[in-house]
């Protein structure tokens, strides 16, 4: 059995420990901001909202990437980590034009009212879409096709949900 001293020593010891491992310790949240803006990352107004975006590489179809899971693809783009999303990225971006963002409430994007729903985000993507021109060969219509799809898609799903 141990004595007070004991565990007051290793509480210091611990205590003493915690800036010299918080240091250098990367942020692992991946729905929060990163520290700085990413390089490449820009903002877009989706009225009175702005949501984070970045695209890169040329050619069509354009790819949209919508990460799940809660993670912000601009945080995640600053671990430098040898796959996930941005090495997938870089690499479609070999091809044709990629164009990841961050929904509303992840990293840099503005917060949502909440409770949100498919269409919210599907609706948030289509102002997007239009707004920054972030898929500039996209044609006219298509942000409303991707809408009609997730539309659809939650159609779907409610029906079998009955």
């Amino acid at each position: 059995m141990h004595n007070l001293g004991t565990y007051r020593l290793i509480g210091l010891t611990l205590v003493a420990l915690v800036p010299f491992c918080a240091h250098g310790q990367k942020q692992w949240d991946a729905s929060a901001p990163s520290a700085e803006p990413v390089p490449g990352f820009a903002s877009v107004d989706i009225g009175g909202r702005s949501l984070r975006y970045r695209c890169q590489g040329s050619g069509a179809p354009t790819v949209i990437i919508e990460p799940g899971g809660g993670v912000s693809v601009e945080t995640v783009t600053t671990w430098n980590l040898p796959r996930g999303w941005p090495v997938i990225i870089r690499d479609v971006a070999k091809t044709t034009r990629v164009c990841a963002y961050d929904r509303a409430g992840l990293g840099r994007s503005d917060k949502a009212t909440l409770p949100r729903t498919s269409l919210d985000v599907a609706k948030d993507l289509h102002v997007l879409l239009v707004a920054s021109k972030a898929g500039h060969n996209i044609q006219a219509d298509e942000p409303q096709l991707v809408t009609d799809a997730i539309l659809d898609v939650v159609a779907q799903v409610r029906a079998k949900a009955k």
